[in-house]
C-alpha cells in the first residue's frame, strides 16, 4: 500500500444500496476515505466498520460534518452487491452524512484494489485481507 502513496486511483463506478451510481470523480473535491470490506465476513470487518465509525465521527466533530467523505466498497463481488451493502450498513447502525456503502464489478474492484495496494485472497473461512483505509485527497490522490 505505501507504493500507492502519491498514486491517482482510476475513475471507477460503484453501485449504492438504493441503486445510485457514484464514481470516484463525482467525489473529488473534498478528501474520501476507502474502506474495503465483505459483508460475509463475521468478525474483522464489522469492527473495522464499527471502528471507523467513531474515527470518523471524531474527526468530524473537528473539521466539519461535510469535511469529507467515506466509501466502504465491498470487495467479495458475487456476493456484496448493493442490497447487501445497504444491510451491512443498516446493520451497523451507520447513517452517517457523505458515508456510501458500495459495490463494485470484479472487474472494477480487481483495479481498484490494485490501484490503492491492499491485498486480499480467498480462504475456505472466507478471505484473508489486510485492515485498510486509504485517504484520497480532493485532487483525488490518494
Amino acid at each position: 500500500s505505501q507504493a500507492a502513496m502519491g498514486q491517482v486511483p482510476g475513475d471507477y463506478e460503484f453501485l449504492d444500496g438504493n441503486g445510485k451510481r457514484i464514481t470516484l470523480a463525482s467525489m473529488r473535491g473534498k478528501p474520501v476515505i476507502i474502506s474495503l470490506i465483505y459483508t460475509s465476513c463475521y468478525h474483522v470487518c464489522p469492527t473495522i466498520t464499527t471502528n471507523l465509525a467513531r474515527v470518523v465521527e471524531i474527526a468530524r466533530a473537528a473539521l466539519g460534518d461535510d469535511s469529507f467523505s467515506v466509501l466502504t466498497i465491498g470487495f467479495d463481488t458475487p456476493v456484496d452487491t448493493p442490497d447487501k451493502m445497504r444491510q451491512f450498513a443498516k446493520q451497523r447502525g451507520n447513517d452517517h452524512n457523505n458515508w456510501h456503502f458500495v459495490s463494485a464489478s470484479a472487474d472494477t474492484m480487481q483495479q481498484l484494489a490494485r490501484d490503492v495496494g491492499f491485498s486480499y485472497f480467498s480462504t475456505p473461512k472466507g478471505f484473508d485481507h489486510m485492515i485498510q483505509a486509504t485517504r484520497v485527497d480532493g485532487d483525488g490522490r490518494i
